[in-house]
């Protein structure tokens, strides 16, 4: 009877601490440029979809400018180190993520953070590869059950925009 009831609290335990993961939904909307702009409009989007307050490490925004001749093998996720740059997909010049929403500290169940940001937009760059990435703090249930098993911390997202036509 009181391994039913170890193994009832155990499972009980989890249920809980999964029904309060962390969950955001992260999204980028590129605006469509004039042709003399130097920059580029882009609408950052952070959701906090879970049921539960998120404490913000970093919300870190990485744009990456491409030639024609990269543009067909680029993957989707935007590397935020130069240790993720994978060989031969180097962008035409590596620029640091900058940090973004700095001033918020909590992000709240159902709480949305909006905000537009310019991007540069290099002359000779025919792609452009935006990155966001969303750095939670581990929740304090996490430490305790760290042990056994963790929970996704860390969430991101990237669009592309395409210049100028790559025949």
């Amino acid at each position: 009877m009181a391994l039913f009831i170890s193994l009832l609290c155990i499972i009980v335990a989890i249920w809980l601490l999964l029904q309060f993961a962390p969950q955001a939904y992260l999204e980028i909307l590129i605006h469509e440029p004039a042709p003399d702009d130097r920059f580029l409009t882009a609408t950052l989007s952070i959701r906090n979809t879970s049921r539960a307050r998120m404490r913000k490490q970093t919300v870190l925004l990485q744009s990456l400018a491409y030639d024609h001749d990269k543009a067909i093998q680029l993957p989707d996720s935007v590397p935020f180190r130069t240790s993720s740059v994978r060989s031969g997909d180097e962008p035409l010049e590596w620029h640091e993520p900058k940090e973004v929403f700095k001033d918020v500290h909590y992000l709240f169940p159902g709480e949305t953070l909006t905000s537009e940001c310019l991007v540069p937009l290099p002359a000779e760059a025919d792609i452009v590869h935006i990155g966001l990435q969303f750095n939670a703090a581990p929740p304090p249930l996490e430490n305790l059950m760290g042990r056994f098993f963790t929970l996704n911390n860390s969430w991101e997202t990237a669009a592309f925009k395409l210049l100028r036509r790559t025949d």
